[in-house]
């Protein structure tokens, strides 16, 4: 340092985020500011000192600019899904990438230290069962590239088992993903209006069951599913009319002659949705086809 020269460049560390400037009088008397500690996180940095002559008859003022040393480091590394097998470091370039066996999208937040640098992540947008790994390059203009790998290690999940079932309502019923992981769909059809006697005391035999289906589909945690639990079928003897079908869409059926027949209509079907409605519902319709399509049939 050079008390007659006023202007100053200083390289910094990278890696640095605060600046202790430590000021040294010359006179005894002199007045100098006793706030000289400033936070890095830009690039540069400037920051102007007045120094005041015992009695304030003078002043000389300095500049001093810090400028961060160039580099194509990430300043941060933060992932929404999975685990690193150690904390990151800019300058340790290559880590283990701990995720589930069902995880097919890993996203990333790269930070460079410079606004400047182009980032560039190869495989993190689809993540396939046979993917070894994530690579994320730095490039800035004037220095060597950095390339981070992610060594892709897959795990099974360690949740607790959901094990839910549900039952006749009339209405649908919620159900709230824990947890982000593939769950098992199981559902069931109402059977018919069976399992009556005729008007006579005549057995009228059993009722058709209803169809059944199963699949798997991958749920993220707060993701919510509509269930709508068919209804039995219901029956009419004796007299003519209407038999209704069983709720969420059972077919109906008509009795036209006034004797001793009866004459049944069919169950509801059981199904899931996305989206939540009245069980005729077009949109919920709808988002109960786009689950289907989602669904893996086992």
């Amino acid at each position: 340092f050079d008390p007659t020269k006023t202007e100053y460049e200083i390289e910094i560390p990278t890696e640095v985020e605060k600046i202790n400037l430590e000021l040294l009088k010359s006179y005894p008397g002199q007045i100098i500011p006793d706030d000289t500690i400033y936070d890095f996180e830009e690039t540069t940095l400037t920051k102007t000192i007045v120094v005041e002559s015992e009695k304030g008859l003078s002043n000389k003022i300095y500049t001093f600019t810090f400028n961060r040393k160039k580099t194509s480091e990430l300043k941060s590394l933060n992932l929404s899904t999975g685990s690193l097998n150690k904390v990151f470091t800019p300058k340790i370039t290559e880590y283990d990438l701990e995720i589930y066996n069902f995880v097919r999208e890993v996203p990333i937040e790269a930070i460079p230290y410079f606004e400047d640098a182009v980032v560039k992540i190869v495989e993190n947008r689809y993540v396939g069962v046979n993917d070894q790994k994530i690579t994320i390059t730095v490039d800035l203009d004037g220095v060597p590239s950095t390339v981070y790998t992610l060594n892709i290690k897959r795990v099974e999940p360690m949740l607790e088992p959901v094990d839910e079932g549900y039952t006749y309502t009339g209405d649908y019923q919620e159900f709230t993903a824990p947890n982000s992981a593939n769950y098992t769909l199981e559902v069931w059809g109402a059977s018919g209006g069976g399992k009556h006697q005729y008007a006579d005391g005549g057995n009228a035999g059993v009722a058709g069951y209803g169809g059944y289906s199963r699949g798997t589909v991958y749920l993220n945690a707060g993701e919510k599913l509509y269930i709508y639990v068919g209804g039995q079928g219901s029956y009419r003897t004796g007299s003519t009319g209407t038999v209704a079908g069983g709720w969420n869409g059972g077919g109906y059926a008509w009795k036209t002659t006034n004797d001793h027949w009866t004459v049944y209509s069919g169950g509801g079907a059981t199904d899931i949705r996305f989206v939540s409605g009245a069980w005729n519902d077009t949109p919920s319709l709808n988002f109960r086809q786009y689950l289907a399509d989602k669904l893996k049939a086992e």
